[in-house]
């Protein structure tokens, strides 16, 4: 990158601005050219040395707080590796050119790389990481809530995947180019079915960890169905005032209804094949709020 710039000095790559918001390209958890490769081998390396976390922070003697702060910085890390993957969903690359040197400033990060970004998300952020959740670590330093930090991050990862800022991002490529476009339907499509996963097993069983992320994508689809009043969310940078979304300005309502639809009969077709009981009460509870969801007049 650098090379280039030195042969193109008209050509300013993407920095802290309203664009680096929504840039794939600008980051500073790793410098890979490939966040999910970078990402893959961070998680690779996490589980390498996760067993070794005991002995490494703790000696003879001393409690576990440092074993504790450690824990909660391998979990930031970790955050900061899978937000930086959902940039590439409705990701903007941005290049800095000037009048009559280069092209057009910003590019739409391709259908297919989002939709693998999409896939690496349900497959890894979204699923339940047993390696840290391990008694041998949890319970030397917590006996309350022992997966809460790692169900928070689940869920405003799939938050920030789903908000309507996403949606508005999803909508300007389809404006641009709808035949290359990532759409909206496929979009919630490859999300949904990545957080319900289970729903195609042989005998579905649904964890504790993977309940409350389903628990959670129904509220938060109810929420954005039913906002309650007020100017949408406003982010400023500078003197830009940037990303003004609402739901209502996209097509997230008709996708999320059609969305709510198919997943109401995958899991009617699914409950015929499930024998752990609390999968089946789970997904009994989750049938009625969709109905609920779906019945609601706005």
């Amino acid at each position: 990158m650098a090379a280039k710039q030195m042969e193109e000095p008209w050509l300013r790559f993407g920095g802290e601005d309203g664009p680096a918001t929504v840039d794939p390209t600008v980051k500073t958890e790793n410098i890979s050219s490939d966040t999910m490769e970078a990402t893959a081998l961070g998680l690779k390396n996490l589980n390498r040395v996760i067993d070794m976390l005991p002995s490494a922070t703790t000696q003879l003697g001393e409690d576990f707080s440092l074993m504790q702060e450690t824990y909660k910085t391998i979990l930031t890390h970790r955050r900061n590796w899978f937000n930086a993957v959902s940039l590439l969903v409705g990701g903007v690359m941005e290049n800095r050119t000037l009048g009559g040197r280069g092209s057009e400033s910003f590019t739409r990060v391709p259908r297919d790389k989002q939709r693998e970004a999409v896939k690496f998300l349900s497959e890894n952020a979204f699923t339940t990481p047993r390696n840290l959740l391990q008694p041998a670590i949890i319970n030397r330093f917590k006996y309350y809530g022992v997966a809460d930090d790692v169900m928070s991050q689940q869920k405003t990862l799939m938050e920030s995947l789903l908000s309507a800022r996403r949606f508005k991002l999803l909508m300007d490529g389809e404006v641009l180019d709808a035949e290359t476009a990532y759409t909206a339907l496929q979009f919630l499509s490859d999300v949904q079915n990545g957080i319900w996963a289970e729903l195609k097993e042989k005998q579905p069983a649904v964890d504790v960890l993977r309940r409350g992320l389903q628990r959670g994508y129904l509220e938060h689809l109810k929420q954005e169905l039913s906002p309650k009043e007020g100017a949408p969310a406003i982010i400023s940078v500078g003197e830009e005032t940037i990303l003004a979304a609402n739901s209502r300005a996209t097509d997230f309502r008709g996708v999320a209804r059609h969305a709510l639809k198919e997943l109401a009969g995958q899991i009617t077709e699914a409950q015929t094949r499930v024998q752990e009981p609390t999968t089946r009460v789970h997904l009994a509870d989750c049938q009625r709020e969709i109905e609920l969801i779906l019945s609601t007049k706005k």
